[in-house]
């Protein structure tokens, strides 16, 4: 668990290139600004979770998909991914952040697995104060149905501080 005294002192920003995602990045660099003495470190956190593959399965794997496992041509994919996709918009965020007038630190992490529960393993295991993570706006409704990485996140015994950036207030309308 954290320690009050260590609060808002290294911040965790899941990202995923969304309109939610970059609300979140400006929040964290509006504090980050503010807290200069305090604040040392930003770190963007992208989770693979595996969703790039299925496109470039069903066009690829057969009978075979063993052989295509086996093949390292996942291990391509991946790389594909990340060069075209995901790092483009993490620079895109690190360049606003650094326009903002952000000065601390500012690296990032790619990692595969579940979201919600990678995002807590890196926070925990690298000592993350705080995680600003950007909200659909899901009504109660749909969120029990699709889920969230935010309630997950959340729900998390010995979490980080957690806050919120929500395109617009939470409604039970589903």
């Amino acid at each position: 668990m954290v320690q009050e005294s260590n609060r808002l002192t290294q911040f965790l920003l899941p990202v995923d290139g969304s309109p939610h995602s970059e609300k979140a990045v400006t929040f964290a660099g509006c504090i980050a600004r503010v807290m200069k003495g305090r604040t040392k470190r930003l770190t963007l956190i992208h989770v693979l979770a595996g969703t790039y593959l299925k496109e470039h399965l069903e066009k690829r794997a057969d009978v075979r998909a063993i052989e295509v496992i086996e093949s390292g041509i996942m291990r391509q994919l991946r790389e594909e991914h990340i060069e075209k996709e995901v790092r483009p918009f993490i620079e895109r965020e690190i360049k606003h952040l650094r326009e903002m007038g952000v000065d601390q630190e500012i690296d990032y992490v790619i990692e595969d697995g579940r979201p919600a529960e990678k995002i807590m393993e890196v926070a925990q295991g690298r000592g993350y104060s705080t995680v600003i993570i950007g909200r659909r706006g899901l009504s109660a409704m749909k969120e029990f149905i699709v889920g969230s990485v935010t309630i997950s996140l959340i729900n998390q015994p010995g979490h980080p501080t957690v806050y919120i950036v929500s395109e617009a207030p939470i409604s039970d309308d589903v």
